[in-house]
Parts: structure tokens; sequence; C-alpha cells
């Protein structure tokens, strides 16, 4: 559901079903940001976003979770967090200012 919204508002979006294929399109593909929930099937999204940083460090991460406050260690490799309550213009907002976008 949040890929096609945010395909409606003008981004081109990328899905993966698992840690190994983000990874893998990660490594075939440049991306300018990598929105990911906290806690994927695969994978916990700060463990994965530790991968992804270590793989390359300058992509930023914004950590999407249906938790109001995570443990810090669980946001601490992330770049933006957007946890429960947020709003649609919210999340737009810090995906904006990760990529450099204006509003």
């Amino acid at each position: 559901m949040l890929a096609f919204v945010l395909a409606e508002c003008g981004y081109e979006v990328v899905t993966a079903c698992s840690s190994c294929e983000m990874l893998e399109r990660m490594e075939q593909t440049s991306f300018d940001l990598v929105l990911m929930v906290h806690r994927g099937r695969q994978v916990i999204g700060s463990k994965l976003a530790q991968q992804i940083k270590r793989f390359n460090p300058d992509i930023p991460i914004l950590l999407v979770s249906a938790n109001t406050l995570p443990a810090q260690e669980e946001v601490s490799c992330v770049d933006a967090y957007a946890g429960k309550g947020t709003t649609l213009d919210n999340l737009l907002a810090k995906i904006r200012a990760l990529t450099g976008q204006r509003a």
C-alpha cells in the first residue's frame, strides 16, 4: 500500500520481499533512499540497516515501524524513523529531507 502511495506522489518505487532480495537489488541498482519496515519477515530492520550501511554507508535509510519509540540500538544505524502515528505528510517530509528534495 505504501509503495502505491509513494508512486502516486511521483516517486519511483522498487520493492523487495526479503532482505536477500533487497541486498541483491542494491548490488544491481543505485538508490536515493531505502525505506524499510522495522520487523520484516526474515530479519529485523535494524540488522538489515546495518548490513546496508556496511555495503553503502552513504545511502539514507528511513525505518518505518508500528512502534512509537523503538530502543536506541534499533535506530542507531538509520537516518530517520517514522513510527506509529506518523502522517503521510510527515513521512513525505522525511523522504524529501533525506533525498535533498524541496517541498
